[in-house]
């Protein structure tokens, strides 16, 4: 039986498909609805480059719209969804779907029998792969709230097969097959205006796999399931990871932003998590009073309403931040203003959900859907009464509020969040002084840990001595 290797076929020297005009329009207008959905975007890793072609993206899923939307705007490579059939049933979102080329697969709970043919859908995601093109699929499945990833499906691991066969068959194809897993990841998945991060892992080639016939598809997806596990941030709780993600930005103390991005934070609390479990080996109690202390030290800065930030920099009373409270305190009218004008869309995305039946990640895309919908056409009927209202330079001015004013209340929002919500109290000296002693104390403790767990999983020398 031949080996999977597809490095002897020819490439098709006939120039590679161009991404539709249309398919590059929609994309572009939907990485601007990431920015405003995401006040930032970090990507990292193992970044594909604008020519790749041939490869299957495998990430895993916590949102049925959100996620694609982040993989697909990430990139500079033109990538087609491969999504559950049911999204082609809600209302509006069938074009879309057609703009973007995405593939409809049928899941088998979705089905009144528990049974799908998926036969022609593998036929045909295969030949886009051999064509030079690109598929992005979520293998667990099923969107999820655990901060893990599931087990995965075969699906990508047999498309991949697929698309090999069809390359032998033609003895020809137009890019080597790959598969790349991305690890998608939130500091706060169900908080609008949060932060998002995309973590690419290596390409893996088919032509590398030594695995012939039934044994390639459960090597795939093996290797795809090390590479989403090795990415993204395991935890056994969220409140763990969030403790994780504390103690990364403590160790992020030399960053010169107030804000540590998530690009740089998950590689620390990966590095945190490993650190853990090797000291919980050892101690298991001194692990659980770190992560006490830790805890301690997170509900200290949000009942202050405070960041590690400003205990890091060394703030005191009113010097805490002040410009950063200046802005937010001269966007605060704005941000009054907008709330006043869309006072009556705003809840709809969020009721019509409500009444929408289905998963959390179906009405996660009726919310986005709606608000897409609903606060551009509201916003030029506030143009159109304007225009009835005023005039002479009144006019523009009110328009540049009816169209500016909600960016600036995006803007409030981001500062709000950072504060732990509206306008806060300063803090006194003594309350930072106190901070900055838990905070010194706390990393003191958590160094002296990590030295621990370091001595721990060193090699022993040739003496005995500590490698």
């Amino acid at each position: 039986m031949p080996r999977p290797r597809d490095e002897a076929l020819p490439i098709a020297p006939t120039k590679r498909r161009a991404e539709p005009v249309i398919k590059r329009g929609v994309r572009a207008f939907f990485r601007r609805v990431v920015s405003l959905y995401f006040r930032a975007v970090d990507v990292g890793g193992d970044v594909p480059t604008p020519n790749t072609g041939g490869r299957i993206f495998c990430g895993n899923h916590h949102n049925g719209l959100v996620d694609p939307l982040l993989v697909i705007t990430a990139i500079g490579c033109p990538v087609s969804p491969i999504a559950k059939s049911t999204l082609w049933k809600i209302p509006g979102l069938r074009g879309l779907l057609e703009i973007a080329e995405a593939v409809p697969v049928a899941r088998k709970q979705d089905t009144s029998d528990g049974k799908v043919d998926n036969d022609a859908v593998f036929d045909a995601v295969g030949k886009h792969l051999v064509r030079g093109g690109n598929m992005l699929i979520f293998p667990e499945g099923i969107s999820h709230n655990d901060p893990h990833v599931a087990k995965l499906k075969t699906g990508a691991a047999r498309m991949l097969v697929r698309a090999n066969a069809i390359a032998l068959q033609q003895r020809s194809r137009e890019a080597e097959l790959s598969y790349q897993a991305v690890a998608v990841d939130f500091d706060a998945r169900d908080v609008f205006r949060s932060r998002a991060f995309l973590l690419f892992g290596p390409p893996r080639f088919l032509r590398d796999h030594r695995e012939v016939g039934d044994a390639l598809v459960p090597a795939i997806t093996a290797q795809i399931k090390a590479d989403l596990d090795a990415l993204y941030l395991d935890a056994p709780t969220w409140e763990e990871r969030r403790l994780l993600l504390q103690v990364a930005e403590l160790y992020a103390d030399s960053h010169p932003s107030a804000e540590v991005p998530l690009g740089t934070l998950m590689p620390l609390a990966k590095q945190v998590a490993a650190a853990r479990d090797a000291l919980a080996a050892l101690d298991r109690p001194r692990t659980d009073r770190l992560r006490t202390a830790v805890s301690a030290y997170r509900e200290a800065l949000d009942a202050l309403h405070v960041r590690d930030a400003d205990v890091r920099r060394g703030a005191s009373g009113a010097s805490v931040d002040l410009f950063r409270r200046l802005g937010h305190f001269l966007l605060a009218p704005f941000a009054l203003v907008a709330s006043v004008l869309y006072l009556i869309p705003y809840p709809l995305p969020r009721l019509i959900a409500r009444w929408t039946k289905g998963t959390d990640d179906v009405k996660s895309t009726y919310k986005l859907g709606v608000g897409l919908l609903i606060f551009p056409l509201w916003a030029l009927v506030l143009t159109g009464i304007a225009t009835r209202l005023f005039e002479g330079p009144v006019l523009p001015i009110a328009i540049a509020i009816i169209w500016g004013s909600p960016f600036a209340a995006l803007r409030w929002i981001d500062r709000a969040d950072a504060h732990g919500g509206g306008l806060v109290p300063l803090v006194t000296p003594e309350e930072m002084t106190t901070l900055r002693r838990q905070r010194e104390d706390l990393l003191a403790a958590l160094e002296d840990a990590r030295t621990t767990a370091l001595a721990s999983t060193a090699p022993a020398s040739t003496d005995g001595a500590p490698g």
